[in-house]
């Protein structure tokens, strides 16, 4: 805490502000992320690779307590049926 004292000058230190910082998000299998940043309000990209749905949310933001949300999507095979004749 800072104080303004009676000789009209602050007593005590100034703090230091640091920016918010939710690092890297979590890499998902068959799948890739991409970022704007790491640091409040930015965002994560994700997207699955050919055969691979994507299960959950394609984008993540990072909130005031350095915190990726909502959540981490999966990658999910896609399954091929063929019918014989």
């Amino acid at each position: 805490m800072i104080v303004c004292g009676d000789d009209g000058n602050w007593n005590g230190s100034l703090p230091d502000c640091v920016p918010v910082d939710c690092k890297s998000a979590q890499s998902i299998e068959n799948g890739t992320v991409a970022f704007t940043g790491t640091t409040f309000n930015h965002t994560a990209f994700y997207n699955c690779m050919p055969g691979f749905e994507l299960v959950g949310p394609n984008l993540m933001k990072c909130n005031q307590s350095a915190e990726w949300e909502p959540y981490v999507p999966r990658c999910q095979g896609t399954f091929l049926y063929y019918i014989c004749k």
